[in-house]
């Protein structure tokens, strides 16, 4: 990052910077000092090769005065394309509510004035936004408004959006009368606040003039009854907005250049979280395939030889095993039957090369389905503990041959993306991060997986770790299990549990160390693997998983991996433990699928960035290293 940027945002107090900050995945490892000032300095990721260079700055103190000066020192120290005040203010209208935003056309300086023998002769000041930057303000596309802050009425509605005049003096105002004195010099006033004015003056005086724009959350009516409880939800608000515009490029973007690394852009914000240690890996089979592949084929097998003897004797059944056990109507095709060809239309696209990565995802989502079924018509026509002992010599015959394959043949790396997480804890504590607790990128990582391949690849780094699995049957059925280091089992009776190595704020550990959590299971007890298990665990994962874990889940940067969009397992998790289907911090999906425009748009309502795998999970660990190496050294 060089020494002049695209974009300045400043702020009046912390609730708005942080606002701020979070709305952009900024963080303490974010700090840039220039002299006695301290900037928050990143990029802002725009898709197709395009970014801005951005830094926010907090003021000293509230007020104009400072307002300008600070606009002053971020012209010199930066030299912004445009400048961005956001934060909070008062309405000066009853139409505009607490909650709404206001984006200043203008700003109106009512301080001035003479004092003369009847009184006040006001001489406002008016300073009109630049027209260029307010063409693309009124030309934005639309906000879906998605607040990660909630609301402190509770209600759900959506903030509206209001386009005027705000009003900008030297004192809080919390007086109706006063209020409404200021904004009866101009209809068009909408909201009151304290350093508008200073900033625009500021930016017009330069040498070389530069646009601004102010954009503010409404958080009281600049009445007796101001306070600060709307204070984030507003500062929320007006900071969301500003990521909103941002992201629709109000004016040109950078491009990647030639010889520049992409995986530096690509994977720049996810590699700040490991610096800052917010990032949560979230894992499913897909970092795996082959084994669970292989395990559903097992389970099929065995199925057909021990459970359906005719079948065994007819081998034109035996290619109908699924259809035997399930029936019809198929509930998973998408075509008519009257219209659908000889071959399925959905796949027609996919290569029947053995590496085809669309083709092993079809196979990996038609392993889940066949497991499902299969395991629940085994419980069916056994019972569960002959189940769960069948699919234990099938998982460990099936670890042992893959790491086996894996020794044997060099260029066979099944563990590839677990032996990359298990190399952060030394490359960041060689390297002095996170801040926090150095050597700890990773407080959290979960994983649908039922192989322990991650703890082992841990435990060959002598890396230490606990584990939290869920028992999806039996007499602890829909607990979790907390595993210590040091071996210890405790069954988890309360959502307060506090023996969990966590740091601050998720808990007080004196020695805070990695928590693996086993949504799906452990080979330690009974793993779900009916579709009723599944339900069970996703009706009962609000009321039995401890609140640590959850907290840490809703307020981290979330990095999906081993999914594909379109993942129904995945689908119901989230809205379990994101309710609103939205998640807080700046997230992604990296995916080998070829989603449909539908899940683009839910995912991207989540806050959730799709990014298409390269050309194999060795391609995509070596660009991410490539990122660590670019963001960080």
């Amino acid at each position: 990052m060089g020494n002049e940027i695209d974009i300045a945002i400043i702020t009046a107090i912390e609730v708005e910077r942080k606002a701020v900050c979070k709305a952009f995945g900024l963080g303490d490892e974010n700090r840039d000092r220039k002299g006695p000032r301290t900037y928050w300095r990143s990029q802002v990721e725009l898709g197709e090769d395009e970014f801005y260079e951005l830094a926010i700055r907090q003021l000293p103190d509230v007020a104009n005065l400072d307002a300008a000066l600070a606009v002053s020192a971020v012209v010199k120290d930066w030299h912004p394309k445009i400048v961005l005040m956001v934060g909070i203010a008062g309405s000066a209208k009853e139409s505009v509510k607490v909650g709404d935003l206001v984006i200043g056309e203008a700003i109106y300086y009512y301080e001035r004035g003479k004092d003369i023998q009847t009184g006040k002769l006001p001489e406002p000041k008016q300073y009109p936004v630049d027209t260029t930057l307010w063409d693309r303000v009124i030309s934005v596309a639309e906000w879906d408004a998605q607040i990660s802050v909630s609301r402190p009425d509770g209600k759900t509605m959506r903030p509206t959006v209001h386009r005027g005049v705000i009003a900008s003096g030297e004192q809080v105002i919390a007086n109706l009368e006063t209020r409404d004195a200021i904004s009866a010099y101009s209809r068009k006033v909408l909201a009151i606040e304290m350093e508008a004015y200073g900033i625009s003056a500021a930016a017009w005086k330069q040498d070389h003039p530069v646009p601004c724009l102010v954009i503010r959350g409404i958080s009281d009516a600049a009445d007796i009854n101001k306070g600060d409880d709307w204070q984030p939800y507003s500062a929320a608000v007006a900071a969301e907005f500003t990521k909103h515009l941002l992201n629709d490029k109000p004016i040109r973007a950078r491009k990647l250049q030639t010889g520049q690394k992409a995986a530096h852009h690509r994977y720049g914000l996810l590699v700040d979280d490991l610096k800052n240690g917010n990032l949560i890996p979230f894992l499913g089979p897909g970092i795996n395939q082959d084994f669970y592949i292989k395990l559903s084929l097992q389970l099929a097998e065995h199925v057909q030889q021990n459970l359906i003897p005719d079948i065994r004797e007819d081998s034109s059944k035996s290619e109908q095993l699924i259809q035997t056990i399930v029936g019809l109507p198929c509930s998973f095709c998408y075509y008519w039957p009257e219209t659908r060809r000889d071959f399925c239309p959905m796949l027609q696209n996919i290569c029947g090369d053995d590496e085809c990565p669309l083709l092993i995802e079809q196979k990996l989502a038609v392993s889940k389905i066949h497991l499902r079924h299969l395991s629940q018509f085994y419980i069916l026509k056994n019972n569960v503990d002959s189940l769960y002992g069948n699919l234990y010599d099938m998982l460990e015959n099936l670890k042992r041959e893959t790491l086996k394959e894996e020794d044997q043949n060099k260029k066979y790396k099944p563990r590839v993306f677990q032996k990359f997480l298990a190399s952060l804890p030394g490359q960041m504590r060689a390297i002095g991060y996170p801040k926090k607790i150095k050597g700890l990128p990773i407080q959290l990582i979960v994983t649908t997986c039922y192989d322990d391949f991650l703890e082992k690849t841990f435990r060959e780094e002598n890396l230490p770790f606990d584990t939290v699995f869920y028992v999806a049957d039996g007499y602890d059925r829909g607990k979790f299990k907390h595993k210590t280091n040091d071996g210890d089992l405790i069954t988890i009776s309360s959502k307060d549990y506090d023996r969990l190595p966590l740091h601050n704020p998720w808990g007080s550990s004196s020695d805070p160390r990695l928590v693996i959590l086993k949504l799906f299971g452990s080979w330690e007890d009974n793993f779900v693997t009916t579709e009723q298990q599944l339900l069970y665990l996703a009706n009962s994962l609000q009321q039995n998983l401890p609140n640590s874990l959850m907290g840490i889940l809703r307020q981290g940067n979330i990095l999906f991996m081993g999914y594909s969009p379109s993942d129904s397992d995945l689908q119901l998790i989230l809205n379990r433990i994101w309710p609103e289907n939205r998640i807080s911090g700046k997230s992604w999906l990296i995916h080998q699928s070829k989603p449909g425009d539908l899940e683009e748009e839910i995912w991207k309502s989540r806050n959730v960035d799709l990014l298409s795998m390269p050309a194999s999970i060795e391609n995509l660990v070596l660009q991410l290293q490539e990122a660590i190496g670019e963001r960080i050294h």
